[in-house]
């Protein structure tokens, strides 16, 4: 699951990654929990690829924030894997 998520962030410029996967209570495998920043439409791209339904994932909790110091938007994203293990 680390390197499927991980290929969704490459070639976007984003910055401040935080990824944590744990193990979840069944019937998912485990939890994802993404957070990053950057430009608005780098943020909202990433978020529409891990929402994709081939991305395995049912999103939980999905948050943007605008960092008030340079406008950048940060998404804070939790979802569990779906179909068992990735």
């Amino acid at each position: 699951m680390r390197r499927h998520v991980l290929e969704r962030l490459s070639g976007l410029p984003l910055s401040d990654l935080h990824l944590e996967i744990t193990t979840a209570p069944a019937p998912a495998f485990a939890e994802v929990k993404v957070g990053v920043q950057g430009d608005f439409s780098n943020v909202v791209a990433l978020s529409s690829q891990l929402a994709r339904p081939d991305a395995g994932l049912a999103l939980k909790n999905v948050a943007f924030a605008r960092d008030e110091r340079d406008e950048r938007v940060k998404l804070a994203l939790t979802a569990n894997t779906v179909g068992g293990r990735p």
